[in-house]
């Protein structure tokens, strides 16, 4: 990995860290993953079936992650380390996912259109809050995102099996919607012979990238340059604030993190959840005694 690739791990290890906690609509994949690493076969004690949700969930997602995350969570038991670590573990395992299908994504965009276009990508994303925030947290647009990153970088390569596969398990087990996005690529390379949009992509890219290679040529291309450089500075503002901001948002997960700091010991007690408590970041891991009920 070069130094534009770690721009985007550090990144989102700093969201991760500052940001552990996770909301209400994270929660089925999340004790999911708790569940598959913990109780394992002991079925009857899965969170699901206590809590089931509205809507049917996939666990083909949680297998995924906790599949990977298993040997760094063997090392945290053998080190006897906090079981809350193994939240950061499973969110750092789908985040790396994400990242890896995302560089698989650049890859291909560099392949076709250059480095110097890849670098911007890179740069402005990293810069912005959304992306960097949601990439380790156990949504089912996260796991739709790594299939849809890969799809885009295998239509980019014109590799139409891989675009149809990974298409076909993002619609069916992630998010439906999801095919109007991809569905409409399929169509456009069908009907369009694989011209159109990736024309479309090159000549509009190639067009600034002429304008960057020449940025220094004319009073409005430096103008052109500061408002880039700008748009990149504010995008770094407004992450920082949204994350300080994010960071005030889960008093659920800092509020039973506290009641083991003060309760740590004792192994008689029993803790109830209410609703805006199980919002706003509790979870299974946070349940760092296991004698507590």
């Amino acid at each position: 990995m070069n130094i534009m690739e770690w721009i985007l791990v550090i990144i989102a290890s700093i969201h991760l860290v500052v940001c552990p906690f996770t909301k209400v609509e994270e929660s089925f994949n999340l004790q999911a993953m708790h569940d598959l690493l913990y109780h394992r076969f002991n079925i009857s004690q899965y969170d699901h079936l206590e809590f089931p949700g509205v809507v049917p969930r996939t666990f083909l997602g949680p297998i995924f992650v906790t599949v990977l995350s298993a040997p760094f969570i063997v090392i945290n038991s053998v080190f006897g380390a906090s079981k809350f670590l193994s939240q950061y573990v499973v969110r750092a395992v789908l985040g790396t996912t994400v990242i890896f299908a995302f560089q698989t994504y650049r890859l291909a965009l560099e392949k076709e259109f250059g480095k110097v276009m890849t670098t911007w990508l890179i740069l402005i994303t990293a810069s912005q809050f959304h992306f960097m925030y949601y990439l380790s947290r156990p949504l089912p647009n996260t796991f739709a995102l790594i299939l849809t990153l890969l799809a885009y970088g295998y239509w980019i390569r014109q590799k139409h099996l891989h675009l149809i596969v990974t298409t076909a398990a993002a619609v069916i087990i992630f998010r439906g919607e999801v095919a109007i996005l991809l569905g409409f690529i399929l169509l456009t390379e069908l009907t369009a012979r694989r011209l159109t949009i990736k024309d479309l992509l090159k000549y509009g890219i190639s067009s600034g990238l002429v304008i960057w290679n020449t940025r220094l040529k004319s009073l409005f291309r430096v103008l052109l340059v500061l408002c880039v450089c700008f748009h990149l500075v504010f995008n770094l503002v407004t992450s920082g604030l949204l994350l300080y901001i994010s960071y005030h948002n889960y008093p659920g997960g800092f509020a039973l993190a506290r009641l083991h700091q003060l309760e740590g010991d004792r192994t008689d007690v029993s803790v109830h959840i209410d609703v805006f408590t199980a919002q706003t970041g509790v979870s299974r891991f946070a349940q760092v005694n296991p004698f507590w009920k």
